[in-house]
């Protein structure tokens, strides 16, 4: 299902590219069988799952379903000598042209300092944008960062790092527990082609429940299509407002244009 809505954004693309993240629904495991005990491990991510050497397996981070989509459950349960530790994913993309990075995502669990962390990475490994979470949140809510805050010089890539921030152990001056929850990551890229003086369009919220909302730059007339998750077309029209009552839970695709400009993000349904 998931691939089907990352083929149709390709293709109806014009402007704004998804892309680069992989993996970005966490669908794909594979089972390491290494140090004796096997574990599932998260493809096309880096991890700190890992054999320990001693015949158990430590993961940090394992699969999870929610309203029937796959997730990733990271935890601060990385197994260090004497206590737990942060459990991360990360992944290396590109730098040009992008725009922005969404996720949706849900802080699960707190204990004393624990946090829910999002960072960005340079190529020399120095932290160009950090964000956290230290409370617990009821529902799945997507954030976004805007590439145009990071600093970065002579650089191509960026690793982009969820971490559920741990730290318990008897040595340590302070306690830490979280979860992180993760249902997806997209990154945006602009493509060569795009000249500087787009309309400004934005859309929300996201996920939705009862309606999608377009707002445009200068009110400028749009037409807006709106496609399932198997690129069945369900909704059309030049409205700024989309009813979605009678739209079942679920992933979707819409795509606003203006004259050339096609603008398109992934919408999901709770």
């Amino acid at each position: 299902m998931k691939r089907l809505i990352l083929i149709l954004v390709i293709m109806s693309l014009s402007k704004i590219q998804f892309g680069q993240i992989r993996n970005g629904e966490f669908d794909n495991w594979e089972t390491i069988d290494s140090s004796g005990q096997p574990y599932q491990d998260l493809v096309g991510w880096d991890t700190n799952n890992e054999g320990n050497g001693f015949g158990f397996a430590v993961t940090a981070s394992f699969e999870i379903i929610e309203n029937n989509d796959a997730g990733v459950e990271i935890t601060a349960s990385y197994s260090g000598l004497d206590g737990l530790y942060s459990g991360i994913i990360s992944q290396t993309i590109d730098f040009k042209g992008l725009v922005e990075i969404n996720y949706l995502s849900k802080c699960d669990s707190i204990y004393e300092r624990g946090a829910c962390v999002v960072n960005i990475y340079d190529a020399s490994d120095d932290i160009i944008y950090t964000d956290s979470i230290m409370q617990v949140e009821t529902n799945y809510t997507t954030k976004s960062i805007d590439v145009s805050q990071l600093s970065l010089d002579n650089s191509d890539v960026i690793t982009v790092e969820f971490r559920a921030f741990g730290q318990q152990g008897m040595w340590e001056d302070f306690q830490a527990y979280s979860e992180f929850n993760l249902l997806s990551v997209n990154a945006n890229y602009i493509s060569n082609s795009l000249d500087e003086n787009l309309t400004i369009i934005k859309t929300y919220p996201n996920p939705f429940d009862k309606e999608i909302v377009i707002e445009v730059e200068d009110n400028k007339l749009i037409h807006y299509k709106l496609f399932d998750s198997q690129g069945t077309l369900v909704k059309t029209g030049f409205d700024n407002t989309i009813s979605t009552i009678d739209l079942v839970n679920g992933h979707y695709v819409l795509e606003v244009i203006n004259g050339l400009e096609v603008y398109t993000k992934q919408f999901i349904k709770l």
